[in-house]
């Protein structure tokens, strides 16, 4: 596991892992913007499908609502398969998805190596562009979680509209590597909320330390006992999140739990 600090750094290793592609490229994305950060990721993937690497796109229609088929022109052109995530369709109107997306952020190359995080392609999220951008974190793995990133863009390809011919899904010999890491997918096909579970189950398991950082803090009645009940056993608990966020509502929501919090021993 690489820890990728900020979009600058994110988006350099995006760009020399897809120049060493030997296979298949493929990417997940909430947000894609038809920006000078998209533009320079475009025009990469462009060189490698020229090269005979199969890209495959799959990009969220609401969060990539400003790229247009101006901009797709030059992919599919060089054989770049672009599906789009919930698109807004007449024959859908009887079935709202508007708040149905997919807000993963992932790319998977030669099935062997795999990046995800919280860093979308965009000038927001990059630093060298923007001196503004967001603050976020991405990493790049190897070895058996690679393979898991691959079947959960696999489902969202074929559940989107995107084929497969069996011999195109590359699953490499699984690699053991020295850190236990594991993917837990998500969603509204998912009921048991398996991310949420699994952080409150931390939590409640902790030994010495909790450090959260987190854009958004709304917790659950669950999450919220499990915070305070680790500060309260004596553990050092420590919540980092935006002085503002980009929405105000959420904000003011998060703040409401501050005096709680502190009262049982969260910093």
């Amino acid at each position: 596991v690489h820890l990728l600090v900020n979009g600058e750094n994110t988006f350099d290793a995006l760009v020399q892992a897809f120049d060493e592609a030997q296979h298949h490229i493929h990417l997940e994305y909430y947000i894609f913007e038809p920006d000078q950060t998209g533009t320079r990721i475009r025009d990469s993937l462009i060189a490698q499908a020229e090269r005979g690497i199969q890209v495959r796109l799959l990009l969220d229609r609401r969060g990539s609502k400003n790229i247009d088929e101006k901009f797709l022109a030059p992919m599919r052109a060089a054989g770049i398969a672009v599906v789009f995530f919930h698109p807004y369709t007449f024959r859908r109107l009887w079935r709202p998805q508007i708040n149905i997306r997919s807000h993963r952020k992932i790319v998977v190359i030669d099935g062997s190596i795999g990046f995800t995080g919280g860093i979308n392609i965009t000038d927001d999220e990059n630093e060298s562009v923007k001196a503004d951008a967001y603050i976020d974190l991405h990493f790049r793995m190897s070895g058996e979680i690679v393979r898991w990133l691959q079947l959960a863009f696999v489902e969202d390809w074929i559940y989107a509209g995107g084929k497969f011919k069996a011999e195109e899904i590359y699953w490499p010999a699984p690699i053991e590597g020295a850190i236990p890491a594991q993917v837990l997918v998500a969603g509204p096909d998912t009921p048991w909320e398996p991310i949420h579970r699994a952080q409150v189950f931390a939590i409640n398991n902790a030994k010495q330390r909790v450090l959260l950082v987190t854009p958004y803090f709304v917790p659950s009645d669950a999450a919220l006992m499990a915070l305070s009940s680790a500060a309260l056993r004596g553990l050092e608990v420590c919540l980092v999140v935006p002085k503002r966020s980009d929405s105000r509502v959420v904000t003011l929501a998060a703040r409401s739990y501050f005096d709680a919090l502190s009262r049982s021993g969260v910093r």
